[in-house]
């Protein structure tokens, strides 16, 4: 049984926040890809993908992630993390993300950097 994943998108200052809650595996991929097309829309220019309340991210789900970073980067976005358990940290160094995105502690630090 999965758990039910869900995302939700708000905006504090200049940054769109794509709130994740739950697992990150390929049943997820239709509602991210949802909520980052409707950032788009809104016209966002720094999207931070905040992880707090994500307990699990299979292979799938860092595939997804890497298609984040590169629509990202195709479409001029700025995409950042935060809230990353410090085992998700260190995945996420060994397949690269880190080299694309920058990586905050949590959503407030983010927040108070990013809307400078």
């Amino acid at each position: 049984m999965r758990d039910e994943m869900k995302v939700s998108l708000d905006s504090k200052g200049s940054v769109s926040i794509i709130h994740l809650t739950g697992e990150i595996t390929t049943f997820s991929e239709e509602k991210i890809l949802e909520v980052y097309q409707l950032a788009l829309n809104r016209n966002a220019k720094k999207i931070l993908l905040d992880f707090c309340n994500v307990n699990y991210i299979n292979s799938a789900g860092i595939a997804i992630l890497i298609g984040l970073v590169t629509s990202s980067k195709k479409n001029n976005i700025n995409l950042y993390i935060s809230g990353l358990t410090p085992h998700f940290k260190k995945i996420f160094k060994m397949v690269g993300l880190t080299q694309y995105t920058k990586i905050f502690d949590d959503k407030d630090s983010a927040l108070n950097q990013l809307n400078q």
